[in-house]
């Protein structure tokens, strides 16, 4: 383990009273307070009515301040990156703006330059999802226990950063089940599910963006996993291992209320794959198979808007993956079109021909296997038992697949002039989204007896994902 057990503080919703002043310039210090709410921060300091010297507020992006804390006055940066402005209150003394990050114990450079080499972050239903379930002997030497695998991902995010990172992804303080004289079947007793998080270790230091981005992904993997939301339950930033600031910043989860789940009800957990494989099938997952992943997580994830956009979002994944999956990659051998091309010359010849000549050897460029073909592949890919773990109907999928899929494609619209098709939307959405699921699944690597476990929960609970 490289942090500690008990972390600072994180919540949020919460408030400081210190004193503030634009970095740089701490002649510049007023009174006021900060608040946080669900992770946006809200400084309101208060100044003379006379005077200007304030609005340094509004052109500062980083401001730095000092508040009062139980253990005695905490440092506090501000960032805001989406370049905000201040507003003059109507009282005439109080100045307002918001922060996109706050991060708690330490005065740090702008938000490009600061470099943090960890970065702690915890999770809805983290600790069910990353369970060891085989008891233990209460007390057991943290030495002597079983741990998840280690993730390491060589140059993430080389598109945007210009420097070749190595990341290490460790998962902290699993929860775990304990036995002792008095509960020999054992009990959830030392290692409880709220201890557990995802540490990134970055090798060499990297900004807070880079931090997020790990974030982010790390936390669509749950969302994949749950099939449901994974809100973010605290983020630690920091140089030192053994001290990591809290950072507070928007969640981009909807607003919405959570629910519990079991691990019964995920539909993969470091049970059936090891930690490190899933973490490192993923992220590479995420570009290759690019936007199958991001079409499933950012529904589940982000408010789902018009059920023909997700659907239509859904259909054009799958039929992009087949691409990874599907045997076809021709409709016909290219050494039967060269074939047919010259015949084509042929058989119509001259100037009058021309441009029915130039129509066909366009059409000859068109030489994908049908859509027809791509479903029934995709199909047999996934195979008869798990549709029926999915409970859906190979014939019924790819008929329904077909007509609605045009109607998106040519119409922009599933429903006709009059009446109402939503149930036929709704029906190809979710059964589309459970065969993706599990496609995404198999190409992450995941073994047999965990990609059927998986069907199976993908056919119990379809409602979350429905």
């Amino acid at each position: 383990m490289i942090t500690p057990r008990l972390l600072p503080d994180w919540t949020p919703n919460t408030s400081f009273t210190g004193n503030w002043w634009p970095k740089g310039s701490p002649a510049l210090c007023y009174p006021g307070v900060l608040s946080v709410e669900r992770g946006l921060g809200r400084l309101t300091v208060t100044a003379p009515p006379i005077g200007q010297a304030v609005f340094a507020f509004g052109d500062a992006s980083t401001i730095h301040g000092s508040v009062d804390g139980e253990e005695g006055a905490k440092q506090v940066t501000l960032w805001d990156r989406a370049s905000g402005y201040l507003e003059h209150a109507s009282n005439g003394t109080d100045h307002v703006r918001n922060y996109t990050h706050v991060i708690v114990g330490a005065h740090l450079d702008e938000d490009a330059a600061a470099c943090f080499r960890y970065s702690a972050v915890s999770f809805h239903d983290l600790g069910v999802w990353s369970r060891f379930r085989q008891p233990v002997p209460e007390g057991t030497a943290d030495g002597d226990l079983p741990h998840h695998t280690v993730a390491t991902l060589n140059s993430p995010y080389q598109d945007m950063f210009d420097v070749p990172y190595t990341v290490t992804v460790t998962l902290e303080y699993p929860s775990r089940v304990e036995t002792n004289e008095r509960l020999q079947s054992g009990a959830m007793i030392n290692h409880r599910d709220q201890d557990a998080r995802v540490v990134f270790a970055v090798q060499p230091p990297a900004p807070a963006q880079f931090h997020e981005l790990l974030l982010q992904d790390f936390q669509a993997l749950l969302t994949f996993c749950y099939q449901s939301g994974a809100p973010l339950l605290g983020e630690w930033m920091g140089t030192d291992p053994t001290h990591l600031y809290p950072v507070y910043l928007r969640d981009t989860f909807r607003e919405r209320t959570v629910r519990r789940l079991g691990a019964c009800q995920m539909i993969v957990t470091p049970d059936q794959q090891q930690f490190g494989e899933l973490v490192e099938s993923w992220w590479k997952l995420l570009d290759e198979e690019f936007p199958a992943p991001q079409v499933i997580t950012t529904y589940l994830h982000l408010n789902r808007g018009l059920r023909e956009q997700s659907t239509a979002s859904a259909l054009a994944a799958t039929e992009n993956i087949h691409s990874s999956v599907g045997s076809s990659d021709q409709r016909f051998p290219p050494e039967f079109l060269n074939e047919n091309r010259a015949r084509v010359k042929v058989a119509f010849p001259g100037a009058d021909f021309a441009p029915f000549r130039e129509f066909l050897y366009e059409k000859f460029q068109e030489n994908r296997p049908t859509l027809d073909t791509r479903l029934q592949e995709l199909v047999e890919a996934i195979g008869s038992t798990r549709m029926e773990h999915l409970e859906i109907n190979r014939a019924d999928w790819i008929k329904l697949f077909k007509r609605v899929r045009n109607k998106l494609a040519h119409t922009g619209a599933h429903v006709p002039r009059r009446g109402d098709s939503g149930e036929d939307l709704k029906t190809i959405n979710a059964q589309t989204r459970a065969i993706l699921t599990l496609l995404i699944l198999a190409r992450m690597g995941i073994h047999e007896d965990a990609l059927d476990r998986s069907a199976l929960v993908l056919g119990r609970f379809p409602h979350r994902s429905w």
